[in-house]
């Protein structure tokens, strides 16, 4: 699923809307958690995340970014 957010706080977590961050990921299949921000002057960064607040009826979800890169 795709979406689009915004980087709070200080640049480890994201706002998105609740209904694209899935309730449940199936790590033994390999479901992850994936945030991809785009900058016009530092190009594309992936980093792999988990959810660190949703709340359904406000369509709102905060996604706690990892510190190391994504290699996808």
């Amino acid at each position: 699923m795709r979406g689009t957010g915004f980087v709070v706080g200080n640049g480890s977590l994201v706002a998105t809307n609740a209904h694209v961050v899935p309730d449940v990921l199936d790590a033994a299949s390999g479901e992850t958690l994936l945030v991809q921000a785009v900058s016009g002057t530092a190009g594309s960064l992936r980093r792999l995340a988990k959810t660190a607040a949703k709340d359904k009826s406000h369509d709102l979800a905060c996604c706690a970014l990892t510190v190391r890169p994504c290699r996808r």
